[in-house]
């Protein structure tokens, strides 16, 4: 018991360590940017400004879909998913869908399609036959033919695109219970 006790202590001090270290490299790293505002992984750049683009770089395309348009769909397995997510996600994706990360991907349209920001429907709790209430054994088969049934029951909305890949921009997040 002591021993656990003593472990967990570390723990939690590793944690509150690495925290604090996070909290000084910001406003270093601000500082050494030269701005208020913390350094981004993928540099963010004014509305209607391109990158440059590097030389030599090229990109094959070979005519198959894109998911131009993204149609979310936010789905609960059963009603025991956990409040963290069901209490926040539909933040996080309104955040996500709206930032300046879904502008950057508008370089990649091509063909007639192209790459909008997107949106989500949903959430949506499904009443699934199996694994209704927690942990269990599910195959992706098992999943697929769920959302499937729960499209064919009007318990969920069926996927919808546009143009000659009709369809092919919906994406169902499943979130399921712990």
């Amino acid at each position: 018991m002591k021993t656990q006790t003593i472990r967990n202590i570390t723990s939690l001090l590793l944690c509150l360590t690495c925290i604090g270290v996070m909290l000084i490299q910001m406003p270093l790293a601000c500082a050494q940017n030269g701005s208020a505002t913390p350094l981004n992984i993928v540099p963010m750049l004014p509305p209607g400004e391109q990158p440059a683009t590097p030389s030599g770089a090229h990109l094959n395309y070979y005519g198959g879909p894109v998911i131009a348009d993204l149609d979310l769909v936010v789905v609960y397995w059963g009603n025991n998913v956990s409040s963290v997510v069901t209490g926040g996600i539909a933040e996080f994706y309104d955040s996500v869908l709206s930032s300046e990360y879904m502008t950057i991907l508008q370089q990649y349209s091509v063909g007639g399609q192209t790459i909008g920001p997107g949106g989500y429907r949903g959430p949506y709790t499904i009443a699934p036959s199996k694994c209704p209430t927690g942990p269990c054994h599910l195959t992706d088969s098992d999943i697929q033919s769920e959302i499937q049934a729960q499209i064919a029951a009007h318990k969920l909305v069926a996927p919808q695109g546009s143009g000659q890949f009709t369809d092919q921009d919906t994406m169902y997040m499943i979130y399921f219970p712990p």
